[in-house]
């Protein structure tokens, strides 16, 4: 009876796993790369590297709309260039100026070790391969207290084991959790255990919430196919979108076989 409920589910995924490929290929088929930047798709602009411009405080409706926009924005204003994700979210400035506030909030007010909220944005931001938070974060977390040998072994996605590398048990915890958040349906009871034994149950919240958080403006500038300065190094390299198709097929094949077994 299980196998035959969960059959249904394992269907779909490989449905949407058939679609997922035919819609990548169409894509490759309509961007010739000849778009208003050099070498970018057609669809991204040249002031922002995106698929949308960046916002215009003059096209705002209220006086709170300005407001928020001028408080984020700061005082130099909005610049031309690869575009930040809040900066992105100024088309609805009180939101933007809300998510900025509560974000920052979050990090001071944790109860964590600020070192661990912002090993936590790393491991975050690299497993959802954010090069723009990442080179935003990574000095912080050294300054904050984290060994760039612990630094690094995120980067490259490499081995987390404890006494090797900087790496503790509090580091350990974070980052099996965070790769479990972004590569797992959900995080195994074992690591979440391991993690609120190492932070407690706010403290673990904190992460998890931490975590969401700059997964998802990642998420948001692949959204918006937000590229890269050609004038800067990356500070790692970003999946191909053949890479990328390859490694999200392997995991919806993965998901339809645990629906199978379930």
């Amino acid at each position: 009876m299980k196998f035959t409920r969960s059959l249904p589910a394992a269907l779909l995924v490989l449905a949407a796993l058939l679609l997922a490929d035919i819609g990548l290929r169409i894509t490759h088929a309509q961007n010739d790369g000849k778009g208003t930047v050099k070498g970018l798709p057609a669809d991204i602009y040249p002031d922002s590297f995106a698929r949308a411009p960046y916002p215009k405080r003059a096209d705002l409706k209220t006086d709170a709309e300005r407001k928020a926009f001028d408080v984020v924005a700061g005082p130099e204003g909005l610049k031309p260039g690869p575009i930040p994700p809040n900066n992105l979210r100024l088309y609805f400035p009180i939101f933007a100026e809300h998510t900025r506030a509560a974000v920052r909030w979050l990090r001071e007010n944790s109860g964590n070790d600020p070192k661990y909220m912002e090993l936590a944005i790393l491991v975050a931001v690299r497993e959802a391969d954010g090069q723009y938070e990442w080179t935003a974060h990574e000095a912080s977390a050294v300054k904050a207290g984290i060994p760039q040998s612990v630094v690094e072994i995120v980067r490259s996605k490499g081995d987390a084991k404890v006494g090797v590398g900087g790496v503790g048990e509090k580091e350990e915890a974070v980052i099996r959790f965070g790769r479990e958040m972004r590569r797992l349906p959900r995080v195994t009871s074992k690591t979440f255990a391991d993690t609120e034994k190492q932070f407690g149950r706010k403290g673990t919240l904190a992460i998890a919430m931490i975590m969401a958080h700059y997964a998802s403006s990642s998420n948001l500038l692949h959204t918006y196919d937000a590229h890269w300065d050609r004038a800067k190094k990356p500070p790692f390299e970003v999946r191909s979108e053949e890479h990328t198709s390859e490694l999200q097929s392997r995991g919806l094949i993965s998901y339809a076989v645990f629906c199978l077994k379930k």
